[in-house]
């Protein structure tokens, strides 16, 4: 009878064990602070948008290519025309702005519909100094 409670106590106590230190769990620091971020975010599917850039109008004079990841703000070399993704419908909404830091005047459309931006100036009311991938909708993952 005794060995029967042990052995319960102590499967009991190691499901309690196993459980507290899981490799992916979000856990607290030294000053009690935990990490709210999803486990999830950038783990496996690291996925990307490539914006072939251009200094004018309608796809002349390429400057570049910047590949930007969601969420965040990138700051662009002054342009006025690009291409996103080499003119795949994409997912997710797209938004570029007249200043740095995804600050100025700016517009957004989805990617779905937005695939070559070709006229800044008119679009925007200046050229693209920044641009923000805004939340793509993830597949399968």
């Amino acid at each position: 009878m005794v060995n029967i409670q042990l052995t319960s106590a102590l499967l009991i106590a190691s499901s309690f064990v196993a459980g507290a230190n899981i490799p992916n769990a979000p856990m607290t620091d030294a000053n009690g602070y935990g990490n709210n971020r999803p486990n999830s975010l950038e783990c496996c599917h690291a996925r990307t948008l490539e914006i072939k850039m251009f200094n004018t109008n309608f796809y002349k004079d390429e400057v570049g290519t910047k590949t930007v990841k969601p969420n965040r703000c990138y700051n662009l070399p002054n342009i006025n025309s690009c291409v996103l993704d080499g003119g795949e419908p994409g997912e997710g909404k797209i938004m570029f702005f007249t200043e740095d830091n995804c600050m100025g005047k700016g517009r957004s459309n989805l990617r779905s519909q937005w695939l070559y931006p070709g006229n800044m100036d008119g679009d925007l009311g200046g050229r693209a100094k920044s641009v923000l991938w805004l939340n793509p909708v993830p597949r399968n993952i």
